[in-house]
């Protein structure tokens, strides 16, 4: 049978749809009986071996697989038909679940590319603003009292923290002055207590205040009936406050090493450290989308407690919660104060009061001076704040501030042993979603092909298993 071949000295991969260009040349060949049309064997006679290792005839192309001289210008040229070829038309009309193509996405994990053991670590600190700009491990912080006295009620900021141990500085003084008859002296007692009964608590927060928003402009305090002066006899001022809730807040770049789907784990990991709670590790795959990171603080004043919410800084969606309590107690305060050694300094003064004022009913002797009974409480009230070692002077969960004191993000990644670019000619990228063949160049791989065409049941399978394994749509 004569019919009409042209072949070609063609460079292409196996798998691929890649068809010749150009004319070729053309030669009338005789089929040798009992050839198969998918792998069919040529008689050709030229003068001369032939040099070609492609050709294609009735439609379809072919690679040729031996050449067999049977005689002096007469060749036996075998071949395999190249169906990817020969049905590209089809293939690439074909709707298929792609896999992996060239030019595909960005965002999803390709587990197939393998990484090295390099670590590269990356960090970013931004510190604090609101009501407070950050904490302190260098001084004392802030100082709050809570109190009772004539016009000062509720807690104050001290507007020097340092003032705290002055409170009652001059409260002898003072007691000689105003307590000047057993009647003004039941009076002080009556009314409103020893001085130091009016200082209820005494907190140090360790922290730096940016605004005083929450806080009533500065009046000096009264324990009482006394005015609270320092060591120059200056008036102590604080600030009432109003709204025990100070809130703060960061934000903090995330810095990503990678823009694509490496920001995820294991390739990305990502920890937050957060002032005041520890480090925690921050799912990369929740934030790939994310810049930058929030941590909101709110502390509450008269505790000291703490509640912190980490979001993503542009999807606002929480990540995180946690809470603590950074409270500095101190050995001031009726409640935190010995009790034993304030009875006992209590009684030295009621007894002296007393004395003083039978004296005056009974015409004795007085023994001590006009308020000199409430001097002395106040004196061994200051030795109770002062010799006692178990009132409370431990720091609690305020340590936390010895450590870093910014919020800081780091990332942790790996390396692909080459970038994913220089793998994507070869073996594609991820698409992962059902579409036509033809909408991509290059390497595509399918998973459950079904070629339709006027094809054979055995080119069927030859292009289904092809496209699987992956082919070059080209």
């Amino acid at each position: 049978m004569a019919v009409s071949a042209v072949f070609y000295q063609f460079s292409k991969r196996k798998n691929s749809t890649k068809t010749p260009t150009g004319s070729g040349t053309t030669y009338n060949v005789n089929l040798k009986s009992g050839t198969s049309f998918l792998s069919p064997t040529l008689l050709l006679a030229i003068s001369g071996r032939p040099d070609y290792n492609y050709f294609s005839f009735e439609g379809r192309y072919y690679f040729v697989t031996d050449i067999v001289s049977v005689k002096n210008d007469l060749w036996e040229i075998s071949g395999t038909v190249d169906a990817l070829a020969s049905w590209k038309s089809a293939i690439g009309a074909t709707s298929a679940n792609i896999l992996y193509a060239n030019g595909g996405r960005t965002d999803i994990v390709d587990s197939r590319i393998p990484v090295t053991s390099d670590v590269y670590v990356a960090a970013n600190t931004q510190g604090l603003s609101g009501d407070f700009t950050g904490f302190t491990d260098s001084t004392m912080g802030i100082c709050l009292v809570s109190i009772i006295g004539i016009g000062s009620f509720g807690t104050y900021l001290l507007s020097d923290a340092a003032d705290l141990t002055q409170l009652l500085k001059n409260i002898e003084t003072f007691s000689q002055t105003f307590i000047t008859s057993p009647e003004t002296g039941f009076q002080q007692l009556i009314n409103s207590g020893k001085a130091g009964d009016n200082l209820k608590s005494a907190l140090f927060l360790p922290i730096i205040l940016s605004s005083f928003s929450n806080f009533d402009a500065g009046t000096q305090l009264y324990l009482g009936n006394y005015p609270c002066t320092n060591s120059s006899a200056n008036p102590i001022n604080g600030y009432r406050l109003n709204n025990p809730f100070l809130e703060a807040s960061a934000t903090v770049a995330i810095p990503w090493r990678y823009s694509d789907w490496r920001r995820n784990n294991p390739y990305t990991k990502v920890y937050l450290y957060v002032p005041l709670v520890g480090t925690m590790s921050i799912p990369s795959s929740e934030i790939v989308n994310e810049a930058s990171i929030t941590a909101l603080y709110c502390i509450n004043a008269l505790s000291g407690d703490v509640a912190v919410e980490i979001k993503g800084a542009t999807s606002g969606r929480a990540l995180a919660t946690a809470s603590g309590n950074i409270a500095m107690s101190t050995p001031y305060g009726s409640a935190s104060i010995s009790g034993l050694k304030v009875a006992s300094a209590i009684g030295v003064g009621v007894a002296s009061v007393a004395a003083v004022a039978l004296g005056a009913v009974t015409g004795g002797a007085a023994t001590l001076a006009i308020g000199g009974g409430l001097a002395s409480s106040a004196a061994g009230l200051l030795n109770a704040l002062g010799g006692e070692t178990a009132g409370g002077g431990g720091l609690g969960g305020s340590a936390v501030t010895g450590l870093d004191l910014g919020l800081s993000c780091f990332t942790v990644s790996h390396d692909l042993t080459q970038n994913q670019s220089t793998f994507s000619t070869i073996m594609g990228k991820p698409v992962m979603k059902v579409d036509n063949v033809g909408s991509y160049t290059g390497f595509v791989q399918t998973d459950g092909m079904h070629v339709s065409g006027n094809m054979t049941d055995s080119e069927h399978d030859i292009i289904n298993a092809a496209c699987d394994r992956g082919i070059y749509y080209e």
